[in-house]
């Protein structure tokens, strides 16, 4: 088993999460963060650490890629609510600490199968429409590559779209 367990141990206590509440998602559900807020902003070289830190923990916990890659986009100037998603984030880390990539061991008698899946959210961001397309790629049922992205383009339709 593959998994960062120390590191995001260490990453809870630098940033005085250690003695937080648990939750089970990375992120509320339909959450819309914008950079055009009346929010105050926050300090951005904290922004910055917390989210360096949660994108090196990525390398081995894709179901954190998506969100990460979202709050990534508000690097230049941090809000509340930005900071407020990136400890969501760090939140669910402290209940998943075990959570990690399982590379099967080799066993003759299991097929082991690679399988892809793919998925957009056509013209989700309300800034720009721009559309999120992501992957994932598993080999016997451990990820082995996977990735999440802002499209460079605005799609006109569904078809467009990833």
């Amino acid at each position: 088993m593959t998994h960062q367990r120390r590191y995001a141990s260490e990453s809870l206590k630098r940033f005085e999460m250690e003695e937080c509440n648990l939750t089970s998602t990375p992120a509320e559900p339909r959450l819309q963060l914008s950079k055009n807020t009346d929010e105050d902003d926050i300090d951005p070289t904290q922004y910055k650490r917390l989210v360096g830190s949660l994108k090196y923990i990525c390398y081995t916990r894709p179901d954190l890629a998506y969100n990460v890659g979202i709050i990534s986009r508000f690097m230049q100037k941090s809000k509340v609510s930005h900071l407020a998603a990136a400890k969501r984030i760090l939140i669910y880390l402290k209940e998943t600490l075990d959570y990690g990539i399982l590379f099967p061991a080799a066993n003759k008698e299991k097929e082991c199968k690679l399988v892809g899946y793919i998925d957009s959210s056509w013209c989700s961001d309300a800034e720009d429409r721009k559309s999120t397309v992501g992957y994932v790629f598993m080999l016997g049922g451990a990820s082995i590559a996977w990735s999440s992205r802002k499209e460079s383009v605005v799609a006109l339709s569904s078809c467009e779209a990833g």
